[in-house]
């Protein structure tokens, strides 16, 4: 028998509470506040959720291992605290992992889905193994050299070469991240989430019928070709690729972020 499920996550909520309820999913080493700027102008017309997921802004980790299938449960029980029944959800990068993995899991109750640059998993055996030790090598890196110079490293990998365009911007975005992430979680979680540890859900996409938008950046030509591979599986699947933009879509073109999903959501989901 599972042992009891920890607290719902911390959340900031923005809106009506009688509108549609539209739920944000951050990245690894984000928080629910990344989605901000975003989810104040959508909060006109929907009751936006802007959770911490566990070892990040103010949700703590469990002491026992995260797992996908525990982070359904914790989503649950915050569904259930708020009393919602149907919603869109909207993630990204490990955010739209997890958004991918709740929708084929709740599929009758996600109204919607917005996924932005994500995968929907790995599917051989060698490639698994590969990004576990990957990600067991970068936890390792983390505790030995800190977060400042963690995120200094990371942030060089070519998956954020975009990024770099705005040297200001991603200054005060390493800042935020040393500021808001120790090391011992977030060493935990980049292990412990890991797509090598991800169910693999590209199976599953074709049984999703919720009307469903996947975004990439055209400076992220990895992501670019996945999300129009994921939309094509779906019946109502579609794929968007924002241009000037990398990994971080809605970081680095905000304003193109919020005008495709906002036509998206109006004409799928109530707006």
């Amino acid at each position: 028998m599972d042992s009891p499920v920890p607290a719902p996550w911390q959340y900031t909520a923005l809106g009506d509470p009688t509108h549609p309820p539209l739920i944000f999913l951050h990245g690894f080493l984000g928080c629910g506040a990344d989605f901000r700027p975003l989810a104040e102008p959508l909060s006109r017309r929907f009751y936006c959720l802007l959770p911490d997921l566990p070892g990040h802004g103010g949700t703590p980790l469990p002491e026992r291992p995260l797992s996908f299938a525990m982070l359904h449960r914790q989503f649950h029980l915050l569904l259930d605290s708020l009393g919602i029944e149907r919603f869109t959800l909207a993630g990204y990068s490990m955010g739209g992992r997890l958004a991918l993995y709740f929708a084929v899991q709740m599929a009758g109750r996600v109204q919607a889905l917005v996924v932005e640059s994500a995968n929907p998993g790995l599917r051989a055996p060698a490639e698994r193994a590969a990004r576990l030790q990957a990600d067991q090598q970068r936890a390792r890196r983390m505790l030995q050299i800190g977060m400042e110079a963690f995120l200094q490293e990371w942030y060089d990998m070519p998956l954020f070469a975009s990024l770099h365009r705005n040297p200001q911007a991603l200054r005060a975005m390493r800042a935020a991240r040393a500021a808001g992430n120790a090391p011992p979680q977030a060493a935990r979680v980049i292990v412990e989430l890991s797509p090598a540890r991800q169910p693999s859900l590209w199976e599953a996409l074709p049984s999703l019928s919720m009307p469903a938008l996947f975004l990439a950046g055209a400076l992220d030509p990895k992501y670019a070709a996945l999300v129009r591979r994921m939309a094509a599986r779906l019946r109502r699947g579609q794929a968007l690729v924002i241009p000037e933009a990398g990994h971080n879509i809605h970081f680095e073109q905000p304003e193109a972020w919020l005008r495709a999903v906002r036509d998206f959501l109006e004409h799928w989901a109530g707006g």
